[in-house]
This record gives C-alpha cells, sequence and structure tokens, in this order.
C-alpha cells in the first residue's frame, strides 16, 4: 500500500506538468534476496513530469525512492526507481 500526498503543477498552454510528493508505503515483505529493507513501513518521495505527444496521450518520466530512513538500524538499504509512464487523460 502507497500513500503519497502530491503537489502537481501543470502548464495551461503546453501541457507540461511536474509533481512531487512525500509519504509512505507498507510492504508486504520487506528482504529480497541479500536485500533488507529494514522492516515493513518505508518512507516514500516521488517527482516526476509529463508531456503531452498527442490529444490526449503522454509520456512522462518518474522517479521514486523508498527508505527506512534509518529507523530500523543501519544496515538497511533503500531503492531508487526510475519509470517510464504513459499518460492517458480523460
Amino acid at each position: 500500500m502507497l500513500a503519497v500526498p502530491t503537489l502537481y503543477l501543470e502548464h495551461r498552454k503546453t501541457g507540461i506538468a511536474v509533481d512531487i510528493g512525500a509519504g509512505g508505503a507498507l510492504l508486504s515483505r520487506h528482504r529480497f534476496g541479500t536485500q533488507d529493507f529494514g522492516g515493513p513501513f518505508q518512507f516514500a518521495l516521488t517527482l516526476g513530469m509529463g508531456l503531452p505527444v498527442y490529444d490526449n496521450l503522454g509520456i512522462g518520466y518518474r522517479f521514486l525512492h523508498y527508505s527506512d530512513a534509518g529507523t530500523n538500524g543501519s544496515g538497511t538499504t533503500g531503492a531508487d526507481m526510475h519509470m517510464i509512464e504513459f499518460i492517458w487523460r480523460y
């Protein structure tokens, strides 16, 4: 489960949009092989941008970071994700 309040800004004429958010996530598993996230609760930070391509279609990029911010000790690791988004606006 992921809950991230987000600030979203969009340019009216160009349709270019950016957003930034911070919140929390509950993971069903917090150990994956040798990687240990430390616990089921993780802080989540996200930054994204989107560009219109055609009519209601767009493409975007999103950066997402999960971390326990050291609350479960110094031996835990976070995760950084880079995602390409396909956007449909209605």
